[in-house]
């Protein structure tokens, strides 16, 4: 850095480079959008630049912040103020800080409630698979029972079919036992052939055997006449000479 005897103002600096461009500052005002009073200021030397100043400066005069400064009064501020960070650049950030974390926050909410919703949603899942394996057990259940009500059907047509099979062959055989007695008792006087197809028919069923012989014993009685007797009791019988 040039020592203080050596330093060129920086106004004179930048009228210096206003005469080689052959400008005015009326056109440095149009090019920078700085305001007419900064830049009054600044060429007459009321006041050392700031580096948003020189930044706007510098390339319309095509060079540098470093070399606009160079050599110049201004030189030790810029390089102290470099340090630092410009306030506008730090209340960017500190919006875009305020911001992120604003969004950061908004995230970290949704994120929670999508959890949330997930762990809902997971707990509905189960539940609705936990009573369906149950309805499926209780299926399971029912069917297994429904199988064996239906084996024990089956067996027990299958008893009733061999029963009304026997009861058929029962009946066809009491048929003819009983048209057997029909004619024992139509005969009236071969007790032997009665006797034989009454037991036939005790054979066959002894309820029904019963019930027959209640009817045949009934009408035996009524169609069969008295035999007289002697007053010994014995049957009377005519004497032949």
């Amino acid at each position: 850095m040039a020592s203080a005897s050596y330093q060129e103002r920086f106004c004179n600096r930048l009228q210096r480079l206003l005469q080689e461009a052959d400008q005015n500052q009326a056109w440095l005002v149009e090019q920078t959008g700085l305001s007419s009073s900064v830049l009054s200021r600044l060429v007459r030397g009321d006041r050392l630049p700031t580096f948003e100043h020189l930044a706007a400066i510098a390339p319309v005069l095509g060079s540098s912040v470093d070399l606009l400064v160079a050599g110049t009064d201004a030189e030790a501020r810029i390089a102290e103020a470099s340090q630092f960070v410009p306030r506008a650049h730090y209340e960017a950030v500190h919006r875009q800080l305020i911001e992120d974390e604003w969004r950061k926050n908004e995230l970290e909410s949704q994120l929670r409630q999508t959890r949330a919703e997930l762990e809902h949603e997971k707990a509905q899942r189960l539940d609705t698979q936990k009573e369906l394996t149950e309805q499926l057990g209780q299926a399971h259940l029912k069917l297994e029972r429904s199988y064996h009500d239906l084996d024990e059907a089956r067996q027990q047509l299958r008893r009733y079919q061999e029963a009304l099979h026997q009861a058929a062959c029962d009946v066809a055989v009491l048929k003819g036992k009983l048209q057997e007695v029909q004619a024992a008792v139509k005969d009236g006087t071969n007790a032997s052939r009665l006797a034989a197809a009454l037991a036939g028919v005790a054979a066959v069923g002894a309820v029904t055997a019963a019930a027959y012989l209640a009817r045949t014993k009934s009408a035996a009685t009524s169609e069969t006449p008295p035999t007289p007797s002697t007053p010994s009791g014995r049957p009377h019988t005519k004497q032949t000479k």
